[in-house]
């Protein structure tokens, strides 16, 4: 269905969640699951069709998320194709950093336009991850070494509280959001997936202090959270999956057990199962709102295997 809906778009989006970027990373994971070589090579072919320049940089609706991709696929099929498009999407992002400080907006008629984001989403810890990941894959000194000024913004504008970290949504101004966020999109749950790479990838010693201290943080959230993926507990939990992987520490994985404890105590029957609703109570068949990224954090949790979008934490 979704492969006989792409030829009637105007417009190929780019971005991990509202574009088309993860769609061909769904459609070539499932026709790889499936051995479906049809479904797989849609997949491909979207993927190859992807912009890699674009007004928003971020990650949700971006460049950044389409780079994650498209790495993900060279990763995945060895087609080098794939990594100098993914390039091409980080060096637009080199380009397209604002002048006087580490971060990035969004330009055009975007609802983005004009603002300055720390978090996962759509800022400076989304288009960092995938610098990080660019570097990794690619060795290129220029991609690593904004990568850790990215990790170097992150800590100048942490919120601490003891041994927690929050960060703000992004830059003060007068629709800011004042609320310490948690969340995989905004705050230290998304925050903390970038910077424990960057340690794990880097050896970078505030990078891993301050990954502990946004687990400290989602941590305390887990009765507050919603159980939803794309800001609540699927994310958070797999966040701390990684931190276990990063320090080798097995409190990690306790606390990740902890966050499944929470998701399994709030789910509702439904015809027979044990589905989590979404934030107003409804059941849905989602990912990233719906019972779907909850799911995929248990199976994760139980089987083991590397984290869904963002794969694994590389060591150095």
């Amino acid at each position: 269905m979704v492969g006989q809906r792409l030829p009637d778009e105007r417009t190929t989006l780019p971005g991990l969640t509202f574009g088309r970027a993860g769609t061909a990373l769904a459609l070539v994971s499932a026709g790889i699951q499936l051995d479906d070589s049809a479904v797989t090579a849609t997949g491909l072919d979207l993927a190859r069709r992807l912009p890699t320049s674009w007004p928003v940089p971020d990650v949700f609706h971006g460049t950044a998320g389409t780079g994650l991709v498209l790495l993900r696929l060279w990763w995945s099929t060895g087609d080098d194709e794939f990594l100098e498009r993914a390039c091409e999407c980080a060096d637009c992002l080199l380009a397209g950093r604002l002048r006087d400080r580490v971060a990035w907006t969004a330009t055009g008629e975007s609802l983005l336009a004009g603002t300055t984001h720390w978090g996962l989403a759509h800022g400076v810890a989304g288009i960092g991850l995938f610098l990080l990941e660019a570097g990794y894959a690619t060795g290129d000194p220029r991609y690593l070494a904004m990568a850790g000024e990215c990790a170097v913004t992150l800590a100048d504008v942490v919120d601490r509280d003891g041994a927690a970290a929050f960060w703000p949504s992004g830059e003060p101004d007068e629709n800011a959001d004042t609320v310490r966020l948690t969340g995989l999109c905004s705050g230290s749950s998304g925050v903390g997936t970038f910077l424990v790479r960057h340690h794990a990838a880097t050896g970078d010693t505030r990078s891993g202090e301050l990954a502990r201290a946004a687990a400290m943080a989602v941590r305390c959230a887990n009765w507050t959270a919603p159980t939803v993926w794309c800001h609540g507990l699927a994310s958070d939990g797999d966040f701390l999956l990684d931190c276990a992987d990063a320090f080798g520490e097995p409190v990690y994985r306790d606390w990740a057990a902890d966050t499944a404890d929470v998701i399994a105590a709030r789910s509702v029957p439904v015809n027979g199962h044990r589905l989590t609703p979404d934030e107003g109570g409804a059941i849905v068949a989602a990912y990233a709102n719906g019972f779907v990224g909850p799911l995929s954090f248990l199976l994760r949790l139980r089987h083991g295997g590397e984290r869904p979008l963002f794969g694994p934490v590389h060591q150095r």
